[in-house]
């Protein structure tokens, strides 16, 4: 394990590796969903590398910056997939606070060993709290049910873009076991596919006292997403509405039957769900079953991102189940 204290480290572990052909696998945000950051050689963990820098209306993040999922950009620095796990480059975020944006949301339905959660909307408005107060009044009237509570959190831009402050109030959780699968949501959903993802919420309930927890997980895109062209980053999702994801949780003490219960169920709705919205997967949330990754994950990008990678990376000195192939 290899914990480099500055770029420069960086460098002297790849040529290492490349040098030795020891495997190498590279570590920084904490959530490889596929178990891409561990191997049997060398792994590299840039946690440490956690530099952020605004100006000029951007902000660089380094990549051991924790609870942010930067754009993937063409150069090498932003071309993670053709030779690193998801979350392990710097990436640049819009800055400029004078650039309107529609509202983004993330749902979260959760339940915990089968008892139902209640749903959680949070989002990042740029705005004054009275201008975001109309703006969630039309989402619950939308949604047609009252809300609960209602928390408005004034922040600057760097709490603004963390993820344990939106989600955990600043802090993080201990370490669980978990899978997940996704899609990508191109159009709202018409009545039959919010049928059947309802009734795959209804599963869970069946779930009661099988350890660990199931749900969806729902991020509304739009916004800055769509500014750019599907070819303009290695990101090609830039039309769609939304990316679902599918979370299986379990911890250590669960019974093994059990996680093939929670795992059958991720099967299940994704290929309910599969006729609805498609072929297209979310790259920061890898899933190890998925056959058409390349097509999922990269759209009409992945030749460009395999001439990207014969360039950058000849000898495969970065590579893993689903990395882009020369």
């Amino acid at each position: 394990m290899a914990y480099p204290a500055d770029v420069h480290d960086v460098v002297d572990c790849v040529n290492f590796a490349r040098s030795s052909r020891v495997p190498l696998a590279l570590r920084s945000g904490g959530h490889g969903y596929a178990g891409y950051s561990t191997g049997p050689g060398l792994v590299l963990d840039t946690s440490s590398l956690n530099s952020a820098t605004v100006g000029g209306g951007q902000a660089l993040f380094g990549a051991g910056v924790k609870g942010l999922g930067p754009t993937t950009h063409w150069p090498l620095r932003g071309c993670r997939s053709a030779g690193a796990p998801p979350s392990v480059w710097p990436g640049l975020w819009n800055a400029d606070p004078a650039t309107p944006r529609t509202v983004t949301c993330a749902f979260e339905q959760l339940s915990d060993s089968g008892a139902p959660g209640v749903p959680t909307v949070t989002g990042t408005f740029i705005g004054t709290p009275s201008a975001l107060e109309p703006v969630l009044d039309r989402l619950a009237a939308a949604v047609g049910r009252a809300g609960t509570d209602r928390v408005i959190v004034p922040c600057d831009y760097t709490r603004a873009a963390c993820e344990a402050d939106r989600r955990g109030g600043g802090t993080l959780g201990p370490r669980v076991a978990f899978a997940a699968k996704s899609h990508i949501v191109r159009e709202p959903l018409s009545p039959a596919a919010a049928a059947v993802m309802a009734a795959a919420l209804e599963q869970l309930h069946h779930l009661t006292g099988v350890g660990g927890a199931g749900g969806l997980l729902i991020d509304a895109l739009g916004g800055a997403v769509n500014d750019r062209l599907p070819g303009a980053t290695a990101f090609p999702h830039r039309a769609a509405v939304g990316v679902v994801q599918y979370h299986s949780y379990w911890h250590q003490f669960t019974d093994p039957t059990h996680v093939d219960r929670r795992l059958d169920w991720l099967r299940d709705v994704h290929a309910a769900m599969q006729p609805h919205l498609g072929t297209g997967g979310y790259t920061n949330g890898m899933d190890l079953e998925l056959t058409d990754w390349q097509v999922a994950y990269h759209g009409d990008n992945y030749p460009r991102m395999q001439r990207v990678k014969a360039a950058c990376d000849p000898e495969d000195v970065f590579t893993f189940p689903q990395v882009v192939r020369r």
